[in-house]
Order: C-alpha cells, then structure tokens, then sequence
C-alpha cells in the first residue's frame, strides 16, 4: 500500500501530537465518549501534521466478574474506529506502535491491529523491517521546498514480557542492528546524519538519571520497579527534569544496549515513551531528550481528569530545538466529564499527597504518640 509522503509546511514547521495510552474497551461507551470529545476538540484546535499513539490501544478482550469477554468482529471495528476517528475525520496522517498489552494475547492480536490500521489510508506506518516485533519502521519527513529529509521518526515495538518472565521486554538485538543499518543508509543517502525522533510504548531504564533516592515519608515519593531500583525516588531537578512523575519509570529491568545506540548514531534527539500512564516528565541524558506521555484514555487508571496529549512543534532547520507542552483535557473542559466522578477526579499527586499523611498519621497512632491530640486532628479536620 502507498503510503503518503510527510513534508514540513511553508513556514518550516511541523506538529505532531502525541497521544499516551488509551487502552479502548467495547464495553464502556461512556468512557469512549469522554475520548473522543477530547481527542475531536484537540484534533479541531491543535491542528497537528501528524498524530502517534504511543501504545496499549484497544482490547478485544474484557474482564467481568472473572470471565472473559471476547470482542466480536464489530465490536473490533468500533474500537478501532473510535480510536483513529478524529485523525479520519480531519484527514491528518496517523501512525503507531504497539504496547505491551497490545501483545497480551498472542502474535495474532499484533497483527491484527497492524492488519486494521493499514485499512485506513492516512496510517502512515509502514513494517519492512523483518525483525523482531510488529510495526517496526522508520519515515521521513521532507524539507519544505526540496526533497531532503529534514527528520526521521523511527517507530518501535518494544514487545511485552521479558522472555526470562523478568519483567518488561527489551527491545532485542536484530531491532537495534536493522535500525543501525538503517541510520547508516539515511546518513549515506543525504550527505550526513538525519536528525531524529523515536517513538516506542516502553520507556528505557536510562530515565532514572531523573530520579533521586528519598524516604517513603516524602509526599511525592514512588517506589521503583526495577530490580535495581527497589528504593524510594523522586524527580531529581538538578538534572533539569521538567515535569510531573506519579509513579516509577516501568522500563525493563536490564538494557539491551539500545539508548548506547542511539549515542553511538548520534541521530536521535527525543524519544518518546508511553506505558506509565501518570508521567509527563521531560530530561536530557547524555544529549538525548527521553519524553513521557501521560495516558490520553479513560478506560484505565490515570491522573483525575488530566488525560493528555503532547504537542510537539519542530522546526525544519534545527529540529533539536523542539517546542514541546501538554495539552490536558481538564484546560479544555474543566471538571466536566461522564465517566470520571468523584473522588477519582482529584489529580494523582494530590491523592499521593493524601495518601502519605493518612500513613504517617496511623503510623503515629499505632506507636502510641500523642494518640490522643492526633485523633482529635482527625475527627476534626479530615
């Protein structure tokens, strides 16, 4: 299938939106509709060059009072749609990679979803890497008056489970080969290093340069989730982190050497990670920008009513110099919504907040120290 050709606008620019996790279910036609109110008022008034979404995109499966629900053909389709719909409807060029939920029920379901994105005819995605994963590839995106390639976005699949059953997945060797073979290519075809973006669902371990140690009385502490990153951390703003983090980095526990590839090619400048659905952090390590993408869906866990997409301008003639911001439903819509009510619209670090002075109060308590004047904070303020 032909596939349209990506070139920066008169004026030299160049928008990408990209949409965190959205996680689709059939069975909630409420939530679909908080998102696509969303993602058509974003579409309507970003007016991005080109949408990707980073990941865990629909279900075709659902778990209800511990049975499984399949999705029926149809119901495929409508989520599909759903998700795609406002890129369909404005005709802006889309692309994707695949998450690891997007991997949970076999090969088949990654090739099912690459199989219905390559019906639309604005998915610019094309997969002739024949390496490990779905999706895997690289476009270019043309200077505004020539046919050079003023950036390359490459699009990853990072896989799903470790196949040690040792956490997340790596990307695997034969990835990180073909997409050295492939820069080289670039590089020889235009006289030079073609600068690039990366776009891949899990984020790689590298981002802990973000982070610091603290104790678990912080308010804003997370637990990490590597094996080597069992203690407490928060954002570290030394490092020039900008940001918010709600929970640890959830990267695989070893590297397969990918970010030391990057380096080694030098033309990647950000690269851009979905999977952890409450950060929005953006750092530089060793020159590279590593970006999170807060979940843009409201069928799973999030951060009260502050699902996201990040806009992402890039101009022709330094694209290192990005402009980059969130964009959150609650700017465009407030507290209005149909599916998050409640306590659930207070912003995850709020709650964390919440949560961490519940625990020192009744670690107060339970030690017996003034037990007494605490209980009447209690009763009287929370």
């Amino acid at each position: 299938m032909e596939k349209r050709n990506l070139r920066f606008n008169k004026d030299g620019k160049f928008k990408i939106m990209v949409v965190g996790d959205t996680h689709i279910k059939f069975t909630d036609e409420v939530k679909m509709g908080d998102y696509l109110r969303m993602m058509d008022k974003f579409a309507e008034d970003l007016k991005p060059d080109l949408v990707v979404f980073m990941g865990d995109l629909i279900s075709f499966k659902h778990y209800k009072d511990g049975k499984v629900i399949d999705a029926t053909e149809e119901q495929k389709r409508h989520e599909m749609d759903c998700l795609v719909s406002a890129c369909v409807k404005n005709n802006i060029p889309f692309a994707a990679v695949l998450g690891n939920h997007d991997h949970d029920l076999g090969e088949w379901q990654a090739k099912e979803i690459l199989a219905r994105f390559n019906e639309y005819e604005n998915f610019i995605c094309i997969d002739e890497a024949g390496v490990t994963g779905f999706g895997n590839c690289n476009v270019t995106i043309k200077h505004s008056d020539s046919e050079k390639d003023a950036l390359n976005l490459w699009f990853i699949d990072s896989g799903c489970q470790s196949p040690l059953n040792d956490g997340y997945a790596s990307v695997e060797v034969d990835q990180i080969a073909w997409y050295e073979k492939t820069c080289d290519e670039l590089t020889e075809k235009n006289g030079k290093v073609v600068p690039a973006f990366l776009f891949q669902h899990m984020p790689v371990v590298e981002e802990y340069h973000f982070l610091k140690e603290t104790n678990k009385w912080n308010p804003y502490a997370v637990k990490g989730t590597v094996k080597t990153f069992k203690k407490y951390y928060k954002l570290d703003k030394r490092t020039g982190v900008k940001g918010n983090m709600g929970e640890a980095p959830c990267t695989p526990n070893v590297s397969s050497g990918e970010f030391y590839s990057w380096k080694k090619k030098g033309d990647v400048k950000a690269a851009f990670f979905g999977h952890d659905h409450l950060n929005d952090f953006i750092g530089q390590v060793d020159g590279i920008y590593l970006i999170q993408n807060k979940s843009a869906g409201f069928h799973m866990y999030g951060d009260g009513v502050r699902q996201s997409v990040r806009l992402v301008t890039v101009d022709e003639n330094c694209p290192e110099k990005f402009e980059t911001r969130m964009v959150r439903y609650q700017e465009y819509f407030g507290k209005k919504c149909d599916s998050i009510k409640g306590f659930d619209k207070i912003p995850d670090r709020h709650r964390m907040v919440l949560r961490r002075a519940i625990m020192i109060i009744t670690t107060i308590l339970s030690i017996g120290i003034l037990s007494y004047p605490v209980w009447k904070i209690v009763e009287k303020y929370i």
